[in-house]
């Protein structure tokens, strides 16, 4: 369903802009960049896969055809598929509140971020870029890349308490034996706890899985009794009061 809203957001994108530029509105001189990495051609040939940021500047509109430049880089592309580079911020701030786990969305922010000179923003967008990729990665079941993910995140910045969750969690639950590392998953996890003060229900329930895990169930049952105490309301305590019988049988967590 997301894809297909998305793809009627991009035709009404596109359509938008065909309509602009046939009633007349002026591109000339404007600094755009491409929304994602949007190829640039001459003729039918790409010249520029769009994988890096260039500031283009547009030279000629013909009927929502943009010929674009940027040093010696010089092709058309459609005006739907560019943004005004004063505006890209906005727009991939959009992009992601449409769909928070839109890991291009926080590349090319971070990009740009970058571009402008916003070190601290930039970082905290490729991070983000990092961990909500991992998450996809997850879904698919490609653990690999995911725990790739989650390392770089929290190896960028050491007090990123999802990665370090997120990564605890897949030690600690995941499906195959190969990814699983009670070790590790007690370290991270402990980390994510540390950096919140101990207060956060989630992590005291990875804490108490990793725990678990690693075959020390005394802990898991004690860990999960606290995320069991400090989620109250939440609506995941029917799923730690689950995972805590699992516990008091001796039985480790494991993700379907």
């Amino acid at each position: 369903m997301k894809s297909l809203i998305r793809t009627c957001v991009s035709m009404i994108l596109f359509m938008a802009g065909v309509a602009q530029a046939q009633e007349g509105d002026s591109w000339n001189g404007l600094k755009v960049v491409t929304r994602y990495a949007q190829p640039i051609r001459v003729e039918n040939r790409t010249i520029d896969d769009g994988s890096k940021l260039r500031i283009y500047t547009v030279e000629k509109n013909d009927e929502g055809i943009l010929t674009i430049a940027s040093g010696q880089i010089k092709g058309w592309i459609w005006a739907s598929d560019v943004v005004p580079y004063d505006k890209a911020i906005a727009f991939y701030t959009d992009e992601i509140a449409f769909v928070p786990n839109n890991s291009a969305a926080y590349h090319w922010r971070g990009m740009i971020w970058r571009e402008k000179g916003d070190v601290d923003k930039a970082n905290a967008d490729r991070i983000m870029a990092l961990y909500v990729h991992g998450i996809v990665l997850l879904r698919v079941n490609d653990y690999a890349k995911a725990l790739a993910d989650f390392d770089g995140s929290v190896a960028l910045d050491p007090k990123f308490v999802l990665g370090y969750n997120e990564r605890a969690w897949l030690q600690a639950t995941c499906p195959d034996a190969h990814f699983r590392n009670g070790k590790g998953a007690v370290e991270s996890a402990t980390t994510a706890c540390e950096l919140t003060a101990w207060k956060h229900p989630g992590y005291l329930d990875t804490l108490a899985a990793a725990h678990a895990e690693a075959g020390s169930f005394e802990q898991a049952i004690a860990w999960q009794l606290k995320a069991i105490d400090a989620a109250r309301d939440n609506p995941e305590r029917g799923d730690f009061e689950a995972r805590l019988a699992l516990y008091k049988a001796n039985k480790p967590y494991r993700q379907q």
